[in-house]
């Protein structure tokens, strides 16, 4: 298992910044864990790490993070960490946060969904598929809306645990949609909605809250 840096820089305000985890924390889990444990020297958040099989999927905001690093040092600290190929998407500086997490979600069988993206930013839309396109088989989310809900993202952001999906849901017309689509995607599983608008209106939504371990 692997702990690294949690210092995001959207959570630099004094009122934010008691919300950042301790990861230092972290050592006490190394009696209940029976695993391993190392520190990794880098600035990461969780949101911006998308397991993907054999792959992690990370937007680069992780460069601006470690700006002190090369982004070729950056890159090698992590394939040695991850033990895995990365795959790095373009940072959409208009999504502060940079998760890669609000962008795809994997669904097994080297497929990923892939959010609304050309609803927000064709150009972005254009690059992410030209990137994971070489990767995995992509299934885009779209939503028959004249008008699109600026949340509509967040659909891509639910949460699987075993057979049942999470999806979060906002009280709006593309909710639906989204259940429909996820369940197609993921015809083996239970998909069920969610409230999650709270959530969302801050910035996450359900993988976003969550955290979980995979055990070998």
């Amino acid at each position: 298992m692997i702990y690294y840096l949690y210092n995001p820089d959207y959570l630099q305000t004094p009122y934010y910044r008691r919300t950042i985890t301790d990861v230092n924390s972290i050592e006490s889990l190394k009696g209940i864990s029976g695993k391993s444990i190392h520190p990794l020297n880098l600035v990461i958040d969780g949101g911006n790490v998308v397991v993907c099989g054999d792959k992690v999927v990370m937007t680069e905001k992780v460069f601006a993070e470690n700006n002190d690093k090369s982004p070729e040092e950056v890159r090698q600290l992590l394939k040695e960490a991850f033990q895995c190929d990365i795959i790095f998407l373009p940072w959409d500086r208009k999504e502060y946060l940079g998760h890669s997490d609000g962008i795809i979600h994997y669904i097994g069988d080297n497929k990923v969904l892939l959010t609304n993206y050309n609803d927000f930013s064709p150009c972005f839309y254009r690059k992410y598929r030209k990137i994971l396109d070489s990767a995995f088989d992509v299934i885009p989310l779209k939503y028959n809306r004249p008008v699109i809900h600026r949340h509509s993202w967040a659909y891509i952001n639910f949460l699987k645990v075993d057979n049942l999906v999470l999806v979060p849901q906002l009280g709006i017309t593309e909710d639906e949609q989204a259940l429909q689509q996820i369940s197609s995607a993921m015809s083996r599983c239970n998909v069920v909605g969610i409230p999650s608008l709270e959530a969302v209106r801050k910035g996450g939504a359900l993988n976003c809250i969550s955290w979980d371990i995979y055990v070998c």
